[in-house]
């Protein structure tokens, strides 16, 4: 087994922790009928499912994208503004039936990357209410947010660690208002590094379950993605530091793959999150991480 210096510091507080988490693979993925949804269509329903029956072995779960936020200008009275996608119920229900656990994504995406949206929905007690609905009624194993705003240094007031604050009490009365209807096993994940109010640094403090870090899309330098990994870990625990990767993000090379998937290997990462189809290159190599991780990690 590779070691490297991260490694050797990581490892060194692994023996305090009581257990460690089964490897488990997220899978964002878009709706075929388009990312705000669309027309009811089989044929790409079935060839969606079908694709993804290949990777039966590698994702556990599959993260739809599936909310629109509709504008907080706009939105009547009495009204969360939370919209699942045309036909995205039914791309769910395909999801279910082949066994697969489905959570899902919301926030950013289509034309919703104003700061307002999300110092809105932040601070919107029905938003943060209707969410548990939705949770019963779709079976969704788990609530996934990725906020990326794009105009926090042109916006008055620009973005702000007041902004970070109220995401990360949005997530703790989220975990409080799904453990009080009694769904304790449901998994509150964000995803980190897009933008300035989304730093796990700064969210850490949040009860939510899970960081994937994003940092890491674009990085196949090994020493510096290394530094940035144990950077995650040391901010929010290894069991709640998720590594993300996006196969098609980056001009990976299948020694990059290889290196990355050991690098989680030694460091016992559990939680994985992938954005769109891994390679042949990838392939293996997360098949040798999960297995590692039950021969020498899991408790």
């Amino acid at each position: 087994m590779r070691v490297n210096f991260v490694s050797v510091i990581v490892l060194s507080f692994i023996p305090y922790i009581e257990s460690f988490k089964a490897p488990h693979v997220l899978k964002w993925e878009a709706s075929p009928f388009g990312f705000e949804g669309g027309p009811y269509n089989k044929t790409a329903l079935n060839n969606f499912i079908n694709d993804l029956e290949i990777y039966r072995d590698i994702f556990d779960e599959i993260c739809l994208v599936s909310y629109i936020l509709l504008d907080p200008i706009t939105l009547p009275p009495n009204v969360s503004g939370l919209q699942i996608g045309n036909n995205t119920d039914k791309v769910i229900e395909a999801l279910q039936t082949k066994d697969w656990e489905v959570s899902a994504l919301i926030g950013s995406g289509w034309h919703n990357y104003d700061i307002a949206y999300f110092r809105y929905y932040f601070s919107s007690p029905r938003f943060l209410q209707d969410l548990v609905p939705e949770v019963e009624k779709y079976g969704y194993k788990g609530l996934n947010f990725d906020f990326e705003p794009q105009n926090c240094d042109t916006v008055s007031p620009p973005c702000s660690l007041k902004d970070t604050a109220q995401f990360a009490k949005f997530l703790t009365n989220l975990k409080k208002e799904l453990d009080n209807a009694w769904l304790l096993n449901i998994t509150v994940s964000v995803d980190t590094s897009q933008s300035f109010i989304n730093k796990d640094y700064n969210l850490n403090g949040s009860k939510a379950d899970i960081f994937y870090s994003m940092d890491t899309y674009y990085e196949p330098n090994i020493t510096q993605l290394n530094e940035s990994i144990y950077f995650h870990i040391n901010t929010v625990g290894l069991n709640r530091y998720g590594l993300g990767i996006c196969p098609g993000c980056a001009n990976f090379t299948k020694r990059d793959a290889k290196e990355i998937m050991n690098i989680a290997s030694e460091l016992c990462i559990a939680n994985l999150g992938v954005w769109g189809l891994p390679t042949e290159d990838w392939i293996k190599p997360i098949a040798d991480w999960r297995n590692y991780l039950i021969d020498n990690c899991y408790l």
